[in-house]
């Protein structure tokens, strides 16, 4: 059975917006309304997260709040050694600020320009981070390691996505086949890719699963995208076959579903809504398994552990609650 471990009440002084695991699932990060990154280690599940690092970029951040953070994969970081204990933030200006976790400091920044990115996602790889914008393109970047140390960049594509409606999720397949787009509209657009800078001029899929925006994406491992929805659903949707089949609508929030990641054996997913739910999911009998009530308001980010043994949720409650997953 999966069940609550604990809790950091006033993890930030505001809003907590956005969470993510480091590779090796000893530490984690957090973005805030109140316009901190943190790094919390964690050591002990039965024992709260010990808040490790503060990010500080010398006073030079917008005073704006963060809406997401992202760390690289196990599997990206070995492809990329240098982004090993690097995370990558967005503030609401826009502007992508890359941390290192040890020192606290920002090692580079991307500025798009004002709303050309809100959430993130990391290729397979971690030579490329995507965002989408508000005017519904998906901007790439390709993150490369930098003479001195640091890191660079350079965008190597603005992908139409067929609507000029806010691309307010994007997510890279594990096995960086694909790339896609959660839209205002309820639309979801998949990119086939090739591994390369040279991307395809049009999405391959463009999905219309949902009736209100979609504020999340999850991939699982064999190919199914999960899509969260201010309907009050989250989508199932089989991509790896090289088509494109809805197999469930999962319901059971009674409100909007702002969150969604799935776990990665690929057989359970966990969401968080706007009521304040936080809902762990059977993907193949497409069971509500679990709810927890921890959170007084909304809830912005769950995410697994990278073993799948915990999980956690973030929130407008400014808390952060931590969990173990019922075992196979």
């Amino acid at each position: 059975m999966d069940r609550h471990k604990s809790n950091v009440h006033k993890a930030h002084a505001d809003a907590v917006w956005a969470a993510a695991w480091t590779a090796d699932g000893a530490s984690f990060v957090t973005g805030s309304a109140d316009e901190r990154v943190k790094c919390w280690s964690v050591t002990d599940f039965d024992a709260a997260p010990v808040e490790a690092k503060v990010m500080s970029d010398g006073g030079a951040s917008s005073t704006l709040g963060l809406n997401d953070v992202v760390c690289p994969s196990a599997a990206a970081i070995a492809m990329s050694p240098h982004l090993a204990r690097i995370a990558a933030s967005v503030s609401l200006d826009s502007v992508i600020r890359f941390w290192n976790l040890d020192t606290g400091a920002c090692v580079h920044n991307i500025n798009p320009g004002a709303a050309e990115s809100w959430h993130l996602a990391w290729s397979h790889d971690g030579r490329r981070l995507a965002s989408g914008s508000h005017a519904g393109v998906v901007n790439v970047w390709r993150v490369e390691a930098a003479a001195d140390g640091g890191l660079a960049s350079r965008k190597v594509a603005s992908l139409a996505t067929g609507t000029d409606n806010f691309a307010m999720a994007v997510a890279f397949s594990p096995d960086g086949r694909f790339l896609a787009s959660g839209h205002h509209d309820g639309r979801v657009c998949v990119f086939v890719l090739d591994g390369s800078d040279s991307f395809p001029a049009a999405p391959t899929h463009t999905l219309e699963l949902h009736s209100k925006p979609v504020r999340s994406l999850a991939w699982t491992h064999d190919g199914r995208l999960l899509s969260a929805s201010d309907d009050g659903s989250t989508g199932v949707c089989d991509i790896g076959g090289g088509g494109a089949e809805q197999l469930a609508s999962l319901r059971g929030h009674t409100s909007w579903v702002l969150c969604v990641d799935a776990h990665p054996d690929g057989r359970r997913c966990v969401t968080g809504g706007a009521e304040g739910a936080v809902k762990v999911w059977d993907t193949e009998t497409r069971e509500c398994v679990a709810t927890f009530a921890k959170h007084t308001a909304q809830v912005w980010s769950v995410r697994f552990a990278p073993d799948g043994e915990h999980f956690l949720s973030v929130g407008d409650d400014g808390s952060i609650q931590m969990y173990a997953c019922a075992s196979n």
